[in-house]
């Protein structure tokens, strides 16, 4: 650069005229805008324009106000109070913005930081983004997994690694290992594969949860899965919950589906209609309507307005059956395998101690043999 300067207006004027600018003239002119060699004028393959600063070597540009690209090997800050600080392709664009990661950062928009080396990427306002392949996109959105973290959206926010996924409002995921989250007011913080999708939808537990819908939830670890609005899946080993205000926190095999349905027993409690119940545990079964299997180790109920009510009772269609071991079907006959019943009642049919068949009829036992 030459000392030859006057001013713009004298090489303009010398445009308008037709006359020529000289070499020198026309060179000063120009690097008064646009500075080759960067911030000293002798970095190598650096351009800077007015109020900018680039001294990073092999390819460095910085254009703006209060604009800095320091990085070597390709770095590029466009805008202002922007910063390219990171070596081999850093990208910065935009108002407030950073790429300090080195090998592949880039941010762009308001407020946008991609601090993460190896393919951060970080776009829109007040956005961050981690190491080795995470993205954020949105608004207060943030991804801070390493190896393949994504978070797009309002208020979002990627904590785990490996492969964990975020997009919607006001969403999290915090686990590891194939996490997703989506909708709003979304969280999914169990490790190994959990899922959760909707509004109000939180994912807790590890190894293969699954959440979707409106409010709900689920807990429980190894295969716990909620589906629907108003649901919980808080059993571990294989709950299940599905449909409206649904539960289904038994552990080992619990399952719930309809509305208001209940599956509290562990081991295989089934619970599936509207307002049943199944609350025994080692295989307690409610089908219908207002119907609840309270009793444990094989409880049947079945229909509308059926109860079974103790160890191995079984109720097909209404009625009430609290008499261990038994078959009732509605409010008449009852078959009872474990002896007579305390409080035997007409339709009663067992076996007494001397292996005869006793029917209560009438208001009296009568032995099957003297028949």
């Amino acid at each position: 650069m030459t000392n030859t300067l006057r001013t713009k207006d004298y090489i303009k004027d010398k445009f308008k005229t037709g006359d020529k600018p000289t070499e020198d003239q026309f060179s000063d002119w120009l690097t008064s805008n646009i500075f080759e060699g960067g911030n000293t004028g002798s970095i190598a393959h650096a351009i800077q324009t007015n109020g900018a600063v680039a001294t990073g070597v092999s390819g460095s540009f910085a254009s703006g106000s209060g604009v800095l690209a320091s990085g070597n090997y390709g770095s590029f800050a466009q805008g202002q109070n922007t910063s390219a600080l990171g070596n081999v392709g850093s990208f910065a664009q935009g108002h407030a913005v950073t790429a300090s990661g080195n090998v592949g950062s880039f941010a762009q928009g308001s407020s946008a930081i991609a601090n993460g080396s190896y393919g951060s990427f970080a776009q829109g306002q007040s956005v961050s983004s981690g190491r080795y392949g995470s993205f954020a996109q949105g608004w207060n959105a943030t991804a801070n997994g390493t190896k393949g973290c994504f978070a797009q959206g309002r208020s979002v926010t990627v904590n785990g690694s490996f492969g964990t996924f975020v997009s919607g409002q006001s969403t999290t995921v915090s686990g590891s290992y194939g996490n997703f989250a989506q909708g709003n007011s979304v969280k999914s913080f169990g490790n190994f594969g959990s899922f959760a999708q909707g509004k109000a939808v939180t994912v807790e537990g590890r190894f293969g949860l699954f959440a979707q819908g409106s409010s709900v939830v689920a807990t429980g670890n190894c295969g716990s899965f909620a589906q629907g609005t108003v649901v919980t899946a808080s059993g571990s080993k294989g709950s299940f919950a599905q449909g409206s205000a649904v539960k289904s926190n038994a552990n080992c095999g619990s399952f719930a589906q309809g509305v208001y349905a209940t599956s509290s027993g562990n081991y295989g409690s089934f619970a599936q209609g509207k307002n049943v119940t199944a609350s025994g545990n080692n295989g307690s079964f409610a089908q219908g309507t207002a119907t609840w299997a309270n009793g444990g180790n094989g409880s049947f109920a079945i229909g509308s307005a059926a109860t079974a009510n103790n160890v191995g009772a079984v109720q097909f269609s209404t009625g009430f059956n609290n008499v261990a071991s038994s078959i009732q079907i509605a409010s008449g006959i009852r078959i009872i395998g474990s002896g007579a019943p305390t409080y035997p009642k007409n339709g009663d049919i067992w076996v007494d101690g001397s292996g005869h068949v006793i029917i209560r009829s009438g208001g009296v036992n009568k032995d099957c043999s003297n028949i």
